[in-house]
């Protein structure tokens, strides 16, 4: 039950008030169910099954499950994409679907700048690229060490966009004369910033924590 990573059996992940059930097959994963329903009956807990999905994580061109999950008489249902932890996910494990997401979180944050801008009549290069720094970044950093190993269309328009409104042009104004009148690192940098630096951790991490232990299972598994 559950998937063993260098000898050990993961079943379950805890975070907070999350708790996420890991197995390799049906079977398991059901018999886990069954467990935790058992144990919330003891003591006199209820699973919101609104809230609980269940996600199969699979290549593009395996067959998504049929399988009929139950947790006591609520049938839970299989998704393709679920929100964990501030991070969409796909079963696939599509991150463009991610990276979408990300720069939508991304675009409301800069619109509140946008908006404090024009309120105040403009403000410095320095400000406004501190604000940009400080509250849009942030927004798209998050998780990017999982999903930013590439770039992104749509997490570059996030900035293009902000440079776009501090300068004053157009659309059309080509990219790459917003990039070098702005002066901002490209996104794509960050990005592997944040990946080397997550690869460093964990490189340096005790080797019987989990992160560490699924970190080297799959850096296994993508060289085979």
């Amino acid at each position: 039950m559950g998937v063993k990573i260098n000898g050990k059996i993961i079943s379950h992940l805890f975070y907070a008030d999350d708790l996420v059930l890991i197995a390799e097959n049906e079977e398991d994963l059901q018999h886990l169910l069954t467990l935790l329903s058992k144990w919330c009956d003891i003591n006199n807990m209820k699973i919101n099954t609104d809230k609980s999905k269940i996600m199969h994580f699979r290549p593009p061109s395996k067959q998504k499950t049929n399988f009929n999950f139950k947790c006591n008489d609520d049938v839970m249902e299989c998704v393709e994409s679920y929100r964990y932890l501030g991070l969409m996910l796909t079963d696939t494990l599509d991150y463009n679907v991610t990276a979408k997401h990300v720069a939508q979180s991304a675009t409301r944050a800069l619109g509140l700048i946008i908006a404090k801008f024009k309120a105040l009549g403009g403000m410095p290069y320095e400000v406004f690229s501190k604000l940009y720094e400080a509250c849009v970044w942030p927004t798209i950093s998050y998780g990017a060490a999982i999903w930013g190993t590439r770039e992104f269309s749509c997490i570059n328009a996030v900035q293009h966009r902000a440079a776009r409104f501090f300068l004053g042009v157009g659309k059309y104004t080509p990219n790459a004369a917003v990039n070098g009148d702005i002066g901002w690192t490209p996104p794509i940098v960050k990005q592997w910033k944040a990946f080397i630096t997550h690869w460093i951790r964990l490189s340096n991490m005790d080797t019987n924590r989990l992160n560490n232990l699924m970190f080297r299972a799959i850096s296994y598994h993508n060289k085979c």
